[in-house]
């Protein structure tokens, strides 16, 4: 199993919503979020309502971000974030979240979602951390983080899915496992 980060935006928070409900599927999930007189200090707050709801809070500017926590593999942990979240980062909603996975799920995973979402100003996945995303420096394709040593899959503005060197790196691994077995 591979430590992965996945990582995305768009403008539009339901967009975000569904390859969130994609990523989680049926698994339960904690949710906390960071309300927005609290944004410096990131002190994020249990929150019992829905997945739904918090979104609706995100959206509306009640909350600067949401973070999503389960004990599944399937996504470790997801923080969505609202634009220029504390007056910095991307324009648009921007989700960053970890799993575990072997490359083949990992990959079928965002093979899926390149194809049946679109929207988003990018998809990557990295290995172990997540990229260096930056609206004025990656988020045209053109100078993406194509080359960057922990891209796995990446697209961008609806690119097809882009081969990183970390999936490279991954497969010259597991060949290497396979000779020894």
């Amino acid at each position: 199993m591979n430590l992965f980060v996945v990582e995305f935006a768009s403008k539009s928070i339901k967009l975000i919503f569904e390859v969130i409900c994609f990523l989680l599927g049926k698994i339960q999930v904690e949710i906390q979020v960071l309300k927005k007189e609290k944004a410096e200090s990131f002190d994020f707050e249990s929150w019992k309502g829905s997945l739904d709801s918090a979104f609706s809070a995100l959206e509306s500017g009640k909350f600067s971000a949401i973070q999503i926590t389960s004990n599944d593999d399937k996504l470790q942990l997801a923080t969505i974030y609202r634009p220029k979240f504390i007056g910095e980062g991307l324009g648009e909603y921007s989700c960053i979240g970890d799993f575990k996975s072997s490359l083949s799920i990992a990959e079928s995973k965002m093979n899926e979602l390149s194809t049946t979402t679109m929207g988003l100003s990018y998809l990557s996945l990295s290995l172990e951390e997540p990229l260096d995303i930056n609206e004025n420096i990656y988020i045209e394709p053109d100078v993406f983080p194509w080359d960057d040593w922990r891209l796995v899959l990446g697209s961008c503005r609806s690119r097809e899915l882009i081969k990183g060197a970390a999936y490279k790196k991954l497969l010259s691994h597991a060949d290497k496992t396979l000779q020894r077995v």
